[in-house]
């Protein structure tokens, strides 16, 4: 079925390949999955944001309109490059590149999903705040974070939660208890009584904070720790005896404990801003469902069921193409992964869409330091400690480089470049990939834009749960007639400066 040139929308968002001044979407078609050629009205398989069809569809069908696409790429490529660019013409360009963006349509599912995967933190006084950071791999192969903005957004928002009722009085009641020694000087030195007393680690009981990862699985712990001198300073006072937890509250506390516990060492990990972490989800979640939430005999049925829930949670969460697509292709820019964590039945289909973007990318700058014939994929396999450099022998000029040639056109310079990067020896898995890529970028200058496209990609929204934390020790109760303007200015130069 075609349709006519004036039911035509563009793609909505922002479009970064230049193809799509040949493609649109048909106004009908709210969620924009199905592009349609320009020329011929034809509709054209596309898989989430996968140029790759589009291109040959342009290729194949029209040939002038193809060359035109290529001239287009190629000057926009000549242009990113450029280094004689005034910092004026940078930002109208950036202002220029907002400006043709396309707003999503309230009724859309693309729509809904970016709204519900928005976080928001609320002041000492509740009014709610949202801020926006972005994360970006500098020159030097540097991880770098800042917040632009945080603005008022005084909107209905919720969270999704596991509910339970046994969860939620064990919890609270957990809460409670710690609190009481918190405001009570009396009650934490008997406590350090009875744990000398019962041979107990002198630790002080740990509470739940709002804007800190995984702090309630850490309370949860250390109550569980010191149940017995809790119990004990807890009933000796009949004011506070109220607040001794019974054997059934202790069940729960054990049964959140061991399944949650397991997690928390990769959920802090995947929670750092300083380092990759993007690409450490599909290897995350193969060990999950491999191993970490794996039922065992031993387990308690609330355990299993806790088991259960975080991993169709996890499933749910990670089922979305789009988003598959994206670790997919993190994964396949880190040397440490490659293609180990990738569906055998994707891996072909991630190639293509690697080289379509690279394609469609621009060109990366050639101010590396030109390699030695022969050297191009060489790569260390031990990259703590570079190997002594050796001279170089005569019958090294006349070694192949199984990079590219110059007969070679620029698509299969690109495959040429991935193979290689593929066929490269295997890195330890503590190496640090930005260290990896800053000593091999002059080896896959291609593939090297895509890596700092795709590694910059925070796994969780922990850095912006950070801009809580600034945010809350700047709106207090004492500063609670800030004005949202304000508030935006103090935090930006918080977190930035």
């Amino acid at each position: 079925m075609t349709t006519s040139r004036e039911e035509l929308v563009p793609k909505k968002g922002m479009v970064s390949s230049v193809i799509w001044n040949w493609f649109a979407f048909a106004r009908s078609d709210l969620d924009q999955t199905t592009p349609r050629c320009k020329v011929c009205l034809k509709s054209v398989a596309s898989k989430g944001s996968s140029t790759t069809n589009l291109l040959q569809h342009l290729k194949q069908k029209h040939p002038a309109e193809w060359e035109k696409c290529c001239a287009q790429r190629n000057e926009k490529d000549r242009g990113t490059t450029s280094t004689s660019r005034t910092a004026a013409k940078i930002q109208s360009t950036v202002t220029q590149t907002f400006s043709n963006c396309i707003p999503y349509d309230k009724n859309s599912a693309r729509w809904k999903a970016i709204t519900d995967a928005v976080d928001l933190w609320s002041s000492q006084t509740m009014q709610p705040y949202m801020s926006l950071t972005v994360h970006f791999i500098n020159n030097d192969w540097t991880l770098r974070s800042v917040c632009l903005q945080t603005a008022y957004f005084p909107e209905d928002h919720t969270e999704n939660g596991v509910k339970d009722p046994r969860i939620d009085r064990a919890i609270g009641v957990c809460k409670k208890a710690v609190s009481a020694f918190s405001y009570s000087w009396k009650k934490r030195r008997d406590m350090s009584e009875v744990q000398a007393e019962l041979g107990l680690p002198t630790h002080q009981l740990i509470t739940e904070s709002p804007t800190r990862w995984g702090s309630r699985q850490r309370m949860i712990e250390r109550f569980l720790e010191q149940e017995k001198a809790l119990v004990r300073v807890l009933g000796s006072d009949k004011k506070s005896r109220h607040l001794v937890p019974t054997w059934q509250d202790l069940d729960v506390l054990e049964s959140i404990n061991k399944a949650v516990k397991p997690l928390q060492e990769f959920t802090d990990a995947l929670s750092g801003e300083s380092y990759v972490s993007v690409s450490y989800i599909k290897p995350v979640l193969h060990l999950f469902k491999t191993s970490l939430l794996q039922p065992e005999e031993e387990d308690a049925e609330l355990t299993k069921t806790i088991k259960g829930k975080i991993m169709r949670y996890l499933d749910d969460k990670y089922s979305d193409p789009v988003k598959d697509e994206l670790l997919d292709m993190s994964s396949l820019v880190d040397p440490r992964f490659r293609t180990t964590y990738i569906d055998p039945d994707k891996v072909e289909p991630v190639k293509k869409r690697a080289v379509a973007e690279m394609m469609s990318l621009p060109a990366p700058a050639n101010n590396s330091t030109p390699q030695q014939p022969g050297t191009a994929v060489q790569v260390r396999q031990e990259d703590a400690q570079p190997p002594p450099k050796k001279k170089m022998t005569l019958a090294a000029f006349f070694k192949k480089n199984p990079v590219s040639s110059p007969n070679q056109s620029e698509a299969e310079k690109i495959e040429t470049e991935l193979k290689s990067f593929l066929l490269t020896p295997e890195v330890d898995p503590d190496t640090n990939p930005l260290e990896w890529w800053k000593r091999h970028q002059p080896n896959f200058p291609r593939l090297s834009v895509l890596a700092k496209k795709y590694l910059s990609i925070p796994a969780t929204s922990a850095p912006s749960e950070r801009v809580f934390s600034v945010g809350g020790g700047i709106v207090t109760c004492h500063r609670a007639c800030l004005k949202p303007e304000v508030v935006d200015r103090l935090v930006f130069l918080a977190k930035n400066v």
